[in-house]
């Protein structure tokens, strides 16, 4: 039945005449919403090359409605299940991530009423067979504000084969708490749930390094506890995997001015190098803007990946108009990709709802500078019926990364309330050959900031300031005479990464001595130059 649907809803696309859904179809649901918070990871790349994927599905409409995990296996040889397989043993589960066991075994963990529950395939893989563990995932006091049953986990493998669960109370719309757990002995035995920190929205998660032992859990700490909306990342760091020092918790500095107001909302996205470096990407909205920012703890700064013109109230629940983010590393060349969901203002369908897209960016030098943002699947479909939108919807992108990120993503055609009353959405999976490369590396990029001596110097009339930005910038060039008094001014804009230069022309001055100063970011440098007529 599950297979006729999916090819009814293709067939239907297809009399619509409109451009297919990029990759492959590899399942189905009527549950559009796959995570709240953070993506955190539904899609993993094994050692042999096989693939693993999951998802909630539902069968039918509420009321009765049927939700269990599903996942789809793709051998090394390329091949997928049909539709998939049920993971889940009871109904009512929801909201899984995964992981890899021991190199090529799925690791799905979910929770299904007051239980978290971490599923692990038998050996060989691929067949669709599970052991069955309860995480602990009870938090205590237990009050009528904070009930103490945690939800939503999130889970990561380290190099010892450890698990790490991370999960969030199930409260109300207040604060709620986190919890972390483990197991050593692959689900058997769990360490007690610790608690970590209080917060307004769903956003932990946690993830290992592909290197070390260090493991790390990220989440967004509010600034206020009567809003949802304002909150900055924190994160803790273990470096072997068991060691936490809960009061050793570091907030990400703030790059802006104070009067420059940007907040955080429930998406953050983390992971590990293979330098070791912890990178972390989120959205937030501000200054009419919404934003993704990244941040790495070896450079301690913040860059921004892309940024978008916001001037909606109406945006879809649990995000903004850029949201949904995950980050891939290449094993090639230890470059980042970025790539996350978005949506366009006016882009909606009949009842308003948004169409979505995916989009990525490459990093080349570990999150310093990012390539200019590409559309990849680029489907925008305004004012259409159901049944002929073509929507995109909570992009998920594997850690690992063959010069181009593994991802899944869900295709509604028909953009109904969930669940839709027509037909179930796609589960997708794009891999590196459905996607043309984003541009060409950008080459030379300066690795530090660097203001050169004028040439000609001395010069007469005129001189060329030449200056590098191994980041994009706001850049001021200011000149001034030898009384401090400004007689130029240059290049007040933001500025890509790279050498660039000015040609400054001094005809209307005296001769004497003059010096011009740059200040770029934090970067402020001067230097003296002589005219002469």
């Amino acid at each position: 039945m599950r297979l006729f649907l999916i090819i009814l809803s293709l067939l239907l696309l297809t009399a619509a005449a409109i451009a297919q859904p990029l990759g492959e179809v590899i399942g189905s649901t009527y549950y559009l919403n796959q995570s709240n918070g953070p993506s955190g990871s539904r899609i993993k790349v094994c050692d042999d090359g096989s693939i693993y994927v999951c998802w909630m599905n539902l069968f039918g409409l509420y009321p009765p409605a049927i939700r269990h995990i599903y996942y789809n296996w793709r051998s090394p040889e390329g091949q997928w299940f049909d539709d998939g397989c049920q993971v889940s043993e009871n109904t009512g589960a929801g909201y899984c991530n995964l992981d890899i066991y021991e190199g090529d075994r799925g690791c799905i963990t979910y929770h299904c009423g007051e239980n978290v529950i971490v599923a692990i395939e038998w050996d060989p893989p691929g067949i669709g067979f599970f052991n069955y563990f309860n995480a602990p995932n009870e938090l205590f006091p237990q009050t009528p504000e904070y009930p103490g049953f945690c939800m939503w986990p999130q889970i990561s493998i380290d190099s010892n084969e450890k698990i790490h669960l991370f999960m969030t109370e199930n409260a109300d719309m207040g604060p709620r708490r986190f919890g972390y757990t483990r197991s050593e002995d692959g689900g058997s035995n769990w360490t007690d749930l610790a608690l970590l920190d209080t917060v307004m929205v769903i956003s932990g998660i946690v993830v290992s390094s592909p290197v070390s032992d260090r493991v790390a859990i990220c989440y967004l700490h509010p600034d206020d506890t009567t809003s949802q909306m304002f909150n900055w990342p924190y994160y803790i760091i273990s470096e072997d995997g068991q060691t936490w020092d809960f009061d050793d918790i570091i907030d990400v500095p703030y790059p802006f001015q104070p009067n420059f107001d940007l907040w955080a909302y429930a998406n953050l996205e983390a992971i590990f190098d293979y330098n070791d470096q912890l990178h972390l990407a989120w959205p937030v909205y501000g200054e009419g803007y919404d934003w993704l920012l990244h941040y790495s703890d070896d450079s301690d700064t913040i860059e921004v990946i892309t940024q978008i013109p916001d001037t909606t109230d109406n945006h879809p629940i649990w995000e903004l108009l850029i949201g949904k983010a995950s980050l891939s590393r290449d094993a090639s060349s230890n470059a980042l990709v970025a790539s996350w969901g978005q949506y366009a203002v006016g882009d909606t369908n009949i009842n308003g709802i948004y169409n979505g897209d995916i989009y990525l960016s490459r990093s080349n030098d570990l999150g310093l500078t990012w390539q200019e943002p590409l559309n990849i699947t680029n489907t925008p479909s305004p004012d259409c019926l159901p049944g002929d939108c073509m929507s995109e919807l909570y992009p998920c992108a594997a850690e690992e990364a063959d010069s181009m990120p593994h991802i899944t993503y869900i295709f509604d055609p028909f953009i109904q309330p969930e669940p839709s009353p027509t037909s179930p959405a796609l589960v997708m999976y794009i891999g590196p050959d459905h996607l043309v490369d984003i541009e060409p590396p950008i080459e030379n990029i300066p690795r530090n900031y660097s203001l050169a001596q004028n040439y000609p110097n001395p010069f007469n009339a005129s001189t060329t300031i030449k200056y590098d930005l191994p980041k994009r910038s706001n850049v001021t060039i200011d000149v001034f005479d030898i009384l401090g008094r400004k007689v130029e001014t240059f290049n007040s804009s933001v500025q890509t990464p790279g050498s660039h230069s000015v040609v400054w022309n001094a005809l209307g001055l005296g001769s004497g001595i003059y010096f011009y100063k740059i200040q770029a970011g934090n970067y402020v440098q001067t230097r003296r130059c002589m005219l002469i007529k």
